[in-house]
């Protein structure tokens, strides 16, 4: 699994975070077919994909409180890769 990083953001804005399978898929010849987002409980996320790029936005939260995102993408040829990143919630 690979991670992306971490990121803050405050409990009131809708943020999104894009993730790119493309330079992943490319060097394979291949292309992302389908995927799945998930994230910890209490806070929420919605998402979407532009061939090889997953977009992930991210809204809610308690502040103080950290959350894992998980995307898994699954190309044509049957490969599965799995990246995570995690946002943190943080008043300003």
């Amino acid at each position: 699994m690979s991670s992306l990083g971490k990121f803050v953001q405050q409990p009131n804005e809708i943020i999104d975070y894009s993730i790119d399978f493309g330079p992943w898929v490319d060097d394979r010849n291949d292309y992302v077919v389908s995927y799945v987002a998930s994230v910890d409980a209490g806070i929420n996320i919605g998402s979407s994909r532009d061939t090889n790029v997953v977009r992930v936005v991210v809204s809610g939260g308690t502040t103080g409180n950290r959350y894992k995102v998980t995307v898994r993408a699954t190309t044509a040829g049957g490969l599965v890769k799995e990246v995570e990143f995690w946002v943190r919630v943080k008043e300003a």
